[in-house]
């Protein structure tokens, strides 16, 4: 138990020391920024000074104006993310458990897993006309070929070992996929999670931009880079992260319920 506790402690320690050289190298970077800008060492105009940035982020904080706009991009990340990490999860199980689809859509769900997402959308921007689609299905399909790849390839990479072993004692199959295959799963599934929120989200904002949207962060940004207000582009920027932030806390929920042991 002691030994347990030790191994406990000592990686939170280790990641409370990640965590603090992440923040004072962030934040020499904010502060060179700042001097540099100040002092006319950064000319560029598009390189505004943080401190100025992050007063205008927060006067944009209660106007209706930004509010509509992040409101529109978080509403199309959750209709975009959470039925395509369902099914994307779903579908790689299934996949990764029966043998007769792994033969059939194996190899195109592995095929696509490494192929850059990007390659794969572009041509959605010529086969629909519709902005709304345009701004919710590529998304959508980013996130299921990333976790249906996930959940088949950390599926197949179980062991059969212990399905022999499971039917040698009688487990049923409802037995073997929560005492097998859910533990087995479920952390390459959570880490692979944490990167297709990233994507989607950078996807829902590429194509924003790309559609012209009227609504939406993406569409935030490109405004500021057409009417040249280049503190509005750092403000959409950071408005990401924030949206970003947000989205942590449930994903953070889902580890510590589903994944006690990481």
């Amino acid at each position: 138990m002691s030994a347990k506790i030790f191994y406990y402690d000592h990686r939170s320690r280790a990641n409370k020391q990640r965590a603090l050289s992440a923040g004072i190298f962030y934040l020499a970077v904010v502060i060179f920024w700042e001097v540099a800008s100040r002092t006319g060492l950064i000319q560029s105009p598009f390189f505004p000074p943080p401190s100025k940035i992050f007063f205008t982020f927060l006067s944009y904080l209660s106007s209706v104006q930004w509010r509509v706009y992040f409101w529109s991009t978080f509403s199309r990340f959750i209709a975009a993310f959470i039925p395509g990490a369902i099914l994307g999860v779903c579908c790689g199980w299934l996949f990764g458990l029966n043998r007769s689809l792994k033969l059939l859509v194996g190899p195109v769900i592995a095929t696509l897993y490494f192929i850059p997402k990007l390659w794969l959308l572009l041509p959605l921007l010529f086969l629909f006309d519709k902005a709304w689609l345009l701004n919710i299905l590529p998304p959508l399909l980013l996130v299921f070929v990333t976790m249906a790849g996930s959940a088949l390839l950390s599926t197949e990479g179980i062991e059969q070992t212990y399905f022999d072993i499971s039917r040698n004692y009688g487990a049923g199959r409802s037995i073997i996929f929560k005492d097998v295959v859910l533990p087995a799963t479920l952390p390459q599934i959570y880490m692979h999670l944490q990167i297709a929120v990233l994507l989607s989200l950078r996807i829902i904002i590429v194509f924003e931009v790309f559609t012209q949207a009227s609504e939406g962060l993406g569409a935030f940004v490109w405004q500021g880079w057409k009417y040249s207000k280049y503190e509005d582009i750092w403000v959409g920027l950071l408005s990401v992260f924030v949206m970003a932030l947000v989205i942590s806390v449930p994903a953070k929920l889902f580890k510590k319920i589903l994944i006690p042991w990481r």
